[in-house]
């Protein structure tokens, strides 16, 4: 390591890790898997370098990157992170309407942990976002919403969706599998296109993986396209 970081936060929460101009966010990957997932905020080779082997002592050696386009990757692959996984992105232009959301509720200071057990219950271990997870969804873009279904901690699902520079971006989507087969899904859609269209956005983009079939047939039925641009999600082994 060329130096010490300044460190605000204490692990396992989001720790913000800082030397001279360089800044990242590291934080575990969910509460479940075990291993890191590293943010370049700003910094060179050598300041993420040292990043993902302070995030890796704490993780289990293993550190993951964020969601990257192709031509982000450059600086992550001179560390030593190798491509883990490639997720497909879809789009919808969008067009202003006015639909009546009767069980869809904006949600302006959203329980994070109720969301969380949501998500643990619609996504395989490796894919659930934890609360550390979702916040970091939610301040992915200044402008944002999220939409759930149902009151109290009767949640059946829920949405994050945001905005900025034209282009909305549907973050983050859950469905309690027992509620599935309900319309759930297709209304946290519907509600997020629409506020999406509302904050002057002409189109949505999403991710999903490949494999996950139901997931793209859902999204094809709302009139998202896949596109041919994907996302890479690096690992790194220390």
């Amino acid at each position: 390591m060329s130096g010490p970081f300044q460190i605000e936060g204490e692990w396992p929460a989001t720790t913000t890790l800082r030397r001279g101009w360089g800044r990242a966010a590291a934080r575990p990957w969910n509460r479940s898997s075990g291993i890191g997932s590293v943010r370049l905020i700003r910094g060179n080779t050598a300041f993420l370098a040292d990043t993902s082997d302070w995030t890796a002592e704490r993780a289990g050696g293993v550190v993951m990157s964020p969601a990257l386009y192709r031509t982000a990757t450059r600086i992550w692959k001179r560390v030593g992170y190798q491509q883990d996984i490639e997720l497909m992105i879809m789009e919808k232009r969008l067009e202003t309407k006015d639909i009546d959301f009767d069980r869809v509720q904006s949600v302006a200071d959203p329980d994070l942990l109720l969301l969380e057990a949501v998500d643990r219950l619609a996504f395989d271990e490796f894919w659930q976002m934890d609360a550390a997870g979702l916040q970091e969804a939610l301040d992915a873009t200044p402008r944002r919403c999220v939409f759930q279904v149902g009151v109290g901690d009767e949640v059946a699902g829920y949405a994050i969706v945001g905005a900025q520079l034209g282009v909305s971006y549907l973050q983050r989507i859950a469905v309690d599998p027992a509620k599935q087969g309900q319309g759930v899904g297709t209304d946290l859609i519907q509600a997020s296109l629409a506020w999406a269209a509302s904050t002057g956005a002409t189109a949505m983009v999403l991710n999903v993986r490949e494999e996950n079939q139901v997931a793209r047939s859902v999204y094809r039925t709302q009139g998202f396209i896949e596109t041919k641009n994907t996302l890479q999600v690096l690992r790194y082994q220390a």
